[in-house]
């Protein structure tokens, strides 16, 4: 599928679940709501999990998470397919983990079947509005991820509905410990 094809004519066969709604009802059936992630490797401890991203989505979906984290990036054993494979597979929302840098790879997690995708405004800066306006549109969610005050501004300014906190420094890779 070329750039023109996804911007023009999303698939529309997958059925787009609320992840903010999964987890209003987690929280409601005094839950915690967690969002499990699927990863097969990281660059730095190499092979984490050799089960089929799917067989780990369906676990991850038996255990009572309220939406499935699927990494794509190529570094971490990711593909984009992977989105799609599990969608098919599973009955909660599923985002899209990846360095998002670009407005095609946005268009990408909606033509794979993305519920959700991963904004991180530290790489994005500014343009985290703009992502996260264009999922909306494409009638995904976006989850805004920020470590500092600086990213948390720009999170605020994207009216994004889920942000979450990572406490490494993505330049560093140091983990802020907070006591």
């Amino acid at each position: 599928m070329n750039v023109y094809d996804m911007k023009r004519h999303p698939q529309t066969e997958f059925e787009r679940k609320s992840l903010i709604e999964s987890i209003k009802g987690a929280k409601k059936e005094g839950r915690r709501a967690i969002i499990g992630e699927a990863k097969r490797k990281s660059p730095s401890l190499g092979v984490i999990n050799e089960t089929d991203v799917c067989d780990a989505a369906l676990q991850i979906e038996k255990g009572g998470a309220c939406g499935v984290s699927i990494l794509t990036d190529k570094n971490f054993g990711g593909r984009v397919d992977d989105l799609a494979r599990v969608k098919e597979r599973i009955n909660l929302p599923v985002l899209r983990k990846d360095f998002i840098i670009d407005e095609f790879q946005v268009h990408e997690s909606c033509a794979h079947g993305a519920d959700a995708v991963l904004l991180i405004s530290t790489i994005l800066k500014d343009k985290t509005v703009d992502f996260a306006r264009l999922a909306r549109k494409l009638g995904m969610e976006a989850l805004v991820e920020v470590y500092g005050k600086e990213d948390l501004d720009h999170a605020l300014n994207s009216d994004a509905k889920l942000i979450a906190v990572n406490n490494r420094d993505l330049r560093t890779q140091k983990v802020l410990i907070v006591n």
